[in-house]
C-alpha cells in the first residue's frame, strides 16, 4: 500500500480499498467452509447466523489491523467516513465468503460479442460489487 501511495497518489485510496478487501477475504475460509457445508454447521451445533458471526471474527480483525496500518499511507489521522468504509470492506468479505458454490446453468444472455452467462458473472462478482460502491463513496467523498 505504502508503494502504491508514493508511486501512484491519485488511485491511493481506492487501492486502499481494494487491497483491504484482497487480505481480508484470504481470511475467509472457514466463513467459506461453514456457509457451504450443511454436515458442517450441524456438527458444529448453534444457529447458522451465530457460527457465521463467529467464523467473521477473524476477518474482521484481520480487516481492521491492515486498514489501520496502512492508513498513515493515505492520511495521518483516521476522518469518520474511515468507519464506515471498513465496516464496508468486512461486510463485503461476509457478502463473498457466504457466496454458494457456483452454479453453472442458469440464464444467458447473447450479446453481440459473445453469450454471457448471467447468473455466473452474478455469483462471481459477490462481494466486489460492494467493494466497487465503496470506491465510488470514498472517491465522491474525498
Amino acid at each position: 500500500m505504502y508503494a502504491v501511495a508514493v508511486a501512484l497518489p491519485s488511485i491511493a485510496g481506492p487501492a486502499h480499498l481494494v487491497l483491504a478487501y484482497l487480505a481480508t477475504d484470504r481470511l475467509t475460509g472457514g466463513l467459506r467452509a461453514v456457509s457451504r457445508s450443511a454436515g458442517l454447521r450441524r456438527s458444529l451445533g448453534g444457529t447458522d447466523t451465530l457460527l457465521r458471526l463467529t467464523h467473521l471474527v477473524v476477518p474482521g480483525v484481520g480487516a481492521t489491523v491492515w486498514y489501520l496500518a496502512t492508513l498513515p499511507a493515505l492520511r495521518p489521522v483516521p476522518v469518520p467516513l474511515d468507519v464506515v468504509l471498513l465496516l464496508g470492506v468486512v461486510a463485503a468479505a461476509f457478502w463473498g465468503g457466504t457466496r454458494p458454490p457456483t452454479r453453472y446453468g442458469g440464464a444467458v444472455v447473447n450479446t453481440p460479442f459473445a453469450m454471457v452467462p448471467v447468473d455466473l458473472v452474478r455469483q462471481v462478482l459477490r462481494g466486489p460489487d460492494l467493494v466497487a460502491v465503496l470506491v465510488v463513496v470514498q472517491l465522491l467523498a474525498g
